[in-house]
């Protein structure tokens, strides 16, 4: 994706699509199995060293919460395992969405009121992806 750009920092937001069992060399990984997280950290830290190796720092954005209690425990799961991975890599920093996205719980909060009294919309409908802004036609 770099091609032969060289940033000094990208920014990283991936990862709410990682919620699922996927097969390695013939064998299916359950979500969540040990063998699963050893795989996925493995992935996380692979990938993290591919997008260092154009001498850029990495942005790492921690997943928001999630709509669906069930998602959002599987959301969770892949976010820990970037997490540990992120922090222990001096070229990169974490940033939690939570704080911002999530209500005072963090939990998942769909609208927010701004300082003059405004509501708006934090999150898309599907209760996943952060709301696109709308540009003026």
């Amino acid at each position: 994706m770099l091609g032969s750009e060289k940033p000094d920092v990208v920014i990283v937001a991936i990862g709410a699509n990682d919620g699922q069992s996927f097969v390695v060399d013939g064998k299916v990984l359950l979500f969540g199995s040990e063998e699963w997280r050893k795989m996925y950290q493995s992935r996380v830290a692979e990938f993290l060293e591919m997008v260092e190796s154009s001498g850029a720092r990495v942005l790492w954005v921690g997943l928001p919460p999630m709509r669906s209690g069930p998602f959002n425990q599987r959301i969770s799961i892949v976010d820990r395992i970037a997490y540990i991975v992120v922090s222990q890599d001096p070229k990169a920093s974490w940033w939690s969405t939570t704080s911002f996205v999530g209500d005072a719980s963090g939990s998942f909060r769909e609208f927010a009121e701004l300082p003059n009294g405004t509501l708006v919309r934090l999150r898309a409908p599907d209760g996943i992806h952060l709301r696109r802004k709308e540009h003026p036609q």
